[in-house]
């Protein structure tokens, strides 16, 4: 009996590692940015729908692309070291009205874009970082847009997008 009972452990055991070794293993690697591509923000004012044309944006490099053990995330620049030591959420309008505040104080440099006739502004050749967009002029007729926080690049289900579009919310005055 107990010869048989070592046979059936034994057979059990053998079943079980050519189970393992005839299962597929699957590995999934973990996306990386390419960090030797640029980037771009469009920024879309519409109105129910329509182009809001006029006004003008500014734009500020507040974070650089820091990597940790694989994990990726932003870093304030080394002018906002002494005001802010981590970003937090990053989609906190919170965030994006106090960066506002230091962008001026600190006189971060910035680039500024008018919003054409078809409601759009665009800034190209952006390095990666996280970007604070500033409406510094209306439309004529229209309030500004509450500043706000984009990331270049972004994930977006897996993948990493570099070409970033945006839509704030746009209000008549």
């Amino acid at each position: 009996m107990r010869g048989f009972i070592m046979k059936k452990h034994f057979i059990s055991a053998f079943l079980a590692l050519i189970l393992l070794l005839c299962v597929p293993l699957s590995a999934s690697a973990h996306p990386v940015p390419d960090m030797t591509r640029k980037g771009s923000i469009t920024v879309s004012m519409t109105y129910q729908n329509k182009p809001v044309p006029g006004g003008s944006l500014k734009l500020y490099r507040v974070g650089n692309v820091h990597e940790e053990d694989g994990n990726y995330s932003f870093k304030p620049v080394d002018a906002l070291d002494d005001l802010i030591s981590e970003f937090g959420d990053i989609q906190s309008p919170e965030l994006a009205g106090t960066l506002t505040g230091y962008a001026a104080q600190k006189k971060l440099g910035s680039k500024s874009a008018a919003i054409g006739q078809n409601g759009t502004a665009v800034f190209s050749e952006l390095q990666l970082g996280l970007y604070l967009v500033v409406q510094d002029t209306a439309a004529s007729g229209y309030e500004k847009t509450t500043p706000f926080l984009v990331s270049v690049p972004y994930l977006d289900d897996g993948t990493y997008v570099y070409d970033v579009q945006s839509d704030p919310k746009t209000e008549l005055e």
